[in-house]
């Protein structure tokens, strides 16, 4: 039975640097919270539309793809509710602007991605100032899992916030994606859905969804 809630909660993915993971993690994290019984809308806020290209190559109906534009975010969100949506999960541009800064705005937890490397921790420091006092969590992406690189990373990155889950570099993800699938539907038994069930485990229970 689908579990309905009495409100939407909102997750927004942010890093201002480009290849870090975001639209896999929305797509990934949409797929296991839809598989958990939540109805969940998708909405794809960059530009690039790589979130939307995915959902394109995508066979099954759900979690679906909503239409909806910065300026009229609030509305859409409203409207999703008002059609079931238990969580929004929205993709942003690789950029720290005015629109992304309304997008976190209206979100209840900021998921910030981030690859074990210096670049990406330089780029990092002003999007975590943009965010005040809302509730946040980094995700190390692409790691190789027996690096110093990733436990130094995972530790750094502790010391400003929580690290929800680290998602190893494995090609079972790009696989998937051509499928417009996820690698919980593709390789149910595989190393990389058990990362992905952890890391949407650890969300669900940090935006209280149990």
């Amino acid at each position: 039975m689908v579990k309905t809630m009495k409100r939407v909660v909102v997750v927004v993915v942010v890093n201002q640097k480009g290849g870090v993971g975001k639209t896999t993690l929305c797509a990934h994290l949409g797929v296991a919270a839809q598989a958990s019984g939540l109805q969940v809308a998708l909405v794809d806020c960059d530009p690039q539309g790589s979130l939307a290209a995915w959902y394109n190559n995508r066979q099954a109906e759900t979690p679906i793809m909503a239409a909806a534009t910065v300026a009229t975010l609030k509305d859409d969100i409203a409207r999703l509710r008002s059609h079931g949506a238990d969580l929004i999960i929205i993709d942003t541009p690789a950029a720290i602007t005015d629109s992304v800064s309304k997008i976190i705005d209206l979100a209840d937890l900021v998921i910030l991605p981030v690859k074990p490397s210096p670049h990406d921790i330089r780029a990092l420091s002003r999007t975590v100032s943009l965010l005040g006092d809302k509730k946040f969590g980094f995700v190390v992406t692409q790691a190789t899992l027996q690096a110093q690189i990733t436990l130094q990373m995972t530790t750094y990155l502790s010391q400003s916030g929580p690290v929800l889950g680290i998602i190893a570099n494995r090609v079972d993800f790009a696989e998937s994606a051509l499928r417009g699938m996820t690698v919980t539907e593709t390789s149910p038994k595989s190393r990389s859905t058990n990362e992905i069930n952890s890391l949407w485990a650890t969300v669900r229970k940090t935006l209280s969804l149990d």
